[in-house]
């Protein structure tokens, strides 16, 4: 069956059709261009971070660890709850994940976990090998970066915050993204600002990000030849899709206050339904998030079935979905050490994502509402 209402499409507007135009009108197609140039620069001002524009979220979450030094053999501990593309950046450079659970309360990497695994490492000797630690925040909500910072700054690991769900989020009055060494972004089909696939790596210097722009376009050497000394990729985004993403980057705090308005209209028909303290949503008292997407944990005592919910919603059309598999759960990544206590496993098991797509009508909004309805008064009531 296709659904006629889905998770968190694309939503373009016309000041997107208008650079788009313009993009095209240049003829500049080519990953380098004025709308690149552009949209990084409007990044660095709402940020303060310089801007590399990749060809996607991954490809950012690589030439960051690249950046950071990471080697063959090195280590990189990371949230297991995430979705496999941060794993598989340091897969890629041939290091060794080590996966770290969740904290209840924000769903995000767990300071105390962390410390757990810092200590073996520190213990066994293995410490200087860990060239990073990637902090993901997952849903569009910011870790507890202070108390995680607290700890890698004592032993001096450079975080890596993966901020890929996260544009337009913020902790303590800071952009998400700008959390930690180095921060990225993704603007995949489904992200809150998109532009078909995407990404930005988010550097604190500009030496930094020209390093990093020059690895992205094959690292190409001054010559007027292709002469290389140094091993590139491929990732730098087109002109094209940076005149998309531009557009869409102008509308982050438009987006985040409908997402925000979708979220609340869940909470309120839970709380209509008597179920208000039934679905669990994320907190982090510092933050503010962008609700990417619209998600909440049902309590064990409600014996509502997550997957149940879904495949009712999938009937009448409506796309909804499970949480993140936990990495250390994924036959894939069984081999690599996990720190943590069924935190991440719990959340999969009750956690349940609804539609949120900024450009769903007020008649498919209450489509959902109104499905949603149905079903748990059957399922729960």
């Amino acid at each position: 069956m296709s659904f006629k209402i889905f998770l968190s499409p694309p939503h373009l507007e016309a000041n997107s059709q208008h650079y788009l135009n313009e993009a095209i009108a240049s003829n500049w197609i080519a990953p380098i261009g004025p709308m690149l140039d552009a949209w990084e620069q409007d990044i660095l001002i709402v940020t303060g971070r310089h801007a590399v524009l990749t060809t996607s979220g991954s490809a950012a979450l690589e030439l960051a660890l690249l950046l950071l030094g990471t080697q063959a053999g090195d280590y990189v501990f990371a949230a297991t709850h995430t979705c496999n593309a941060t794993i598989n950046a340091i897969l890629h450079i041939g290091a060794i994940p080590v996966l770290i659970d969740s904290e209840p309360e924000s769903w995000n990497l767990s300071a105390e976990f962390l410390k757990e695994a810092i200590h073996d490492f520190d213990k066994a000797g293995n410490l200087k090998r860990v060239k990073a630690l990637i902090v993901v925040d997952i849903y569009g909500m910011p870790a507890k970066m202070e108390e995680i910072s607290n700890l890698t700054e004592a032993y001096n690991i450079p975080i890596l915050e993966d901020a890929a769900e996260a544009v337009g989020s913020e902790y303590r009055g800071k952009k998400a993204g700008t959390l930690g060494d180095l921060g990225v972004y993704s603007f995949n089909g489904n992200k809150i600002i998109t532009c078909g696939g995407g990404g930005v790596l988010l550097c604190k210097t500009k030496e930094q990000a020209e390093w990093a722009k020059f690895i992205a376009t094959q690292a190409k050497d001054k010559a007027d030849w292709y002469q290389h000394s140094e091993i590139g990729y491929t990732y730098r985004m087109s002109n094209i899709l940076a005149a998309i993403g531009r557009g869409q980057y102008e509308l982050v705090e438009k987006r985040v206050a409908r997402k925000k308005e979708i979220h609340e209209s869940y909470l309120s028909l839970f709380h209509s339904l008597g179920l208000k303290d039934a679905f669990i949503a994320q907190k982090n008292d510092h933050a503010k998030t962008n609700y990417w997407l619209s998600v909440f944990q049902i309590r064990k005592e409600l014996n509502v079935d997550p997957q149940s919910v879904i495949n009712q919603l999938k009937q009448r059309g409506i796309e909804a979905r499970r949480f993140w598999k936990p990495m250390h759960l994924q036959l894939v990544y069984r081999a690599y050490s996990y720190y943590g206590d069924n935190v991440a496993e719990s959340l999969f098991n009750l956690g349940i994502c609804f539609p949120s797509g900024t450009g769903m009508t007020t008649n498919e909004h209450n489509e959902v509402l109104s499905s949603l309805e149905i079903i748990l008064k059957d399922e729960a009531l």
